[in-house]
């Protein structure tokens, strides 16, 4: 439960999909991106990114495990990610 001087939910709701649609939370989270790049050193935009994966091994539970890649042994998922 929240507090009683928290707006209702359905004000809350109004305005995150007001935010969400005006394209707010894109902007926001742009210039958090650019100022948090400047304040490790770095350029404010990437120039470029590189994908990369490796194997993980997984249990027998979730989606059916396979071979990640024809050339590797391990089986397991693939996570991909963009290191930064």
């Amino acid at each position: 439960m929240l507090p009683r001087d928290f707006a209702r939910l359905s004000t809350g709701q109004l305005y995150l999909y007001a935010w969400r649609a005006s394209g707010l939370w894109r902007t926001l989270n742009h210039a958090l991106v650019m100022a948090a790049r400047e304040l490790q050193g770095c350029e404010a935009s990437p120039t470029a990114g590189i994908v990369d994966n490796q194997s993980v091994k997984t249990t027998e539970s979730g989606a059916p495990p396979g071979y990640s890649t024809p050339g590797q042994k391990v089986k397991g998922r693939k996570p991909h990610t963009v290191p930064g």
